[in-house]
């Protein structure tokens, strides 16, 4: 089974290097078309499943979460971590035959752009193992799992939900907002599937790096709110200066 089955209008092609956001966005697109992505509500309701990289610990990042998702829900698959080749050799599984990995874009130390892969644990000899062992890995907690809070704009909506999967946090939207983002969010996707781009609209991973800097924002402020956690310490004045002052400095 690989990442297209069901997916007939994608071509294998687009799993390679720079074809991956064009990929991404077709997954995306069709999911949407059928009404089963899951950033769409459920009976006016958004609530995102956690999607962790056992390798890291933390939420899968955001160019990649959402066609992992639509992934997931394709296959029938349960769990929610996601593991590498290597992640998989440390836990003392492997990757089944004939299973294809999911692709993703990544800049190493010196800002070069690679190519890595994914696997769900359903994909290993042994998903229990697999999943044992990077369970105790997770360091994000879904700290506003009991919160629900309503998203009126639809700018806000993708950051909502990417918050949603961090912290467990649900949000209430209307089939107005909703209408409003499906169609602000298919510009960004046909333009990313065009040939002939229209620079005057974001890329699809600048768009959802936006989001997810945006939806960290969002989760941050409900958790200090709550008293969840304690605001971060504020800078003092007398460095304030000091910066502007060395931001005067450079020519």
């Amino acid at each position: 089974m690989n990442a297209t089955d069901n997916l007939s209008s994608i071509s294998t092609k687009q799993f390679n290097g720079f074809y991956i956001p064009k990929h991404n966005a077709k997954v995306i697109k069709e999911s949407m078309d059928k009404g089963t992505a899951p950033f769409l509500p459920k009976d006016g309701l958004v609530k995102a499943e956690p999607l962790y990289n056992a390798n890291t610990g933390h939420s899968v990042s955001s160019n990649s979460i959402i066609p992992l998702q639509c992934i997931k829900q394709e296959r029938g698959y349960q769990s929610n971590m996601v593991f590498s080749f290597n992640t998989f050799n440390e836990a003392k599984t492997q990757i089944m035959k004939d299973e294809k990995p999911f692709f993703y874009n990544y800049k190493n130390d010196n800002g070069d752009i690679k190519v890595s892969s994914l696997f769900f644990a359903e994909q290993s000899s042994d998903p229990k193992k697999s999943l044992e062992f990077g369970t105790p890995k997770i360091k994000e907690k879904q700290l506003l799992k009991d919160t629900v809070i309503e998203v009126n704009n639809p700018s806000d909506y993708m950051a909502a939900y990417f918050a949603s999967c961090k912290s467990g946090l649900s949000f209430k939207v209307s089939p107005e907002i909703v209408e409003s983002f499906k169609n602000d969010f298919t510009k960004i996707l046909d333009n990313e599937i065009a040939k002939n781009k229209n620079k005057e609209i974001p890329s699809l991973n600048t768009f959802l790096f936006e989001s997810e800097k945006k939806g960290k924002d969002m989760t941050y402020k409900l958790s200090v709110e709550k008293g969840i956690i304690q605001p971060k310490p504020e800078k003092t004045q007398s460095k304030k200066i000091e910066k502007s002052q060395e931001n005067e400095m450079v020519f």
